[in-house]
């Protein structure tokens, strides 16, 4: 197997993510007291003279929908990162991958498992994605999001 820039930066990728998985469990416990120190719930406010508005309040029910749907937005994310990262570390002992932490470059065989294990996670996501049975609908609706997606990458050039 060939290892590529791109397959060195899917290892790092994938050494990263307790890193990343620790940022979104912040990030998840932030979510309400960051939401409430934000938004109004009781419309409070001082107009400078009286053409300006009141600042209007939240209603506690869009309130609760937006917090616990950007909750269930971060338990998903952490989810999915976790058992990636599972399927990743499962190939190798702690001290490899300590070693891949430090120094991806010292060890050559090393690093060609590691792609080799990122190959197959993402052929068994690719699996489950296309096992999924869709409505005809959701495959138009797919087949519409791709081609809007080559229109953009040729509008500006695959960024």
């Amino acid at each position: 197997m060939a290892i590529t820039v791109e397959n060195i930066y899917a290892v790092k990728r994938y050494l990263k993510i307790p890193k990343r998985i620790q940022r979104l469990e912040q990030l998840l416990a932030r979510v309400s007291p960051d939401y409430y120190q934000s938004h109004s719930f009781t419309g409070v406010g001082i107009p400078y003279d009286l053409t300006d508005t009141m600042q209007g309040c939240i209603c506690p029910e869009n309130g609760a929908l937006e917090i616990i749907t950007k909750e269930n937005v971060y338990k998903k994310l952490i989810k999915k990162l976790s058992k990636r990262y599972l399927f990743f570390v499962e190939e190798f002992t702690l001290p490899e991958i300590e070693h891949l932490k430090q120094n991806i470059y010292s060890d050559l065989d090393l690093l060609v498992r590691a792609c080799k294990q990122i190959d197959e996670i993402n052929e068994y996501y690719e699996f489950m994605e296309e096992s999924v049975i869709y409505s005809e609908e959701d495959k138009e609706n797919i087949e519409e999001v791709h081609n809007i997606n080559d229109q953009l990458e040729e509008m500006f050039g695959g960024i």
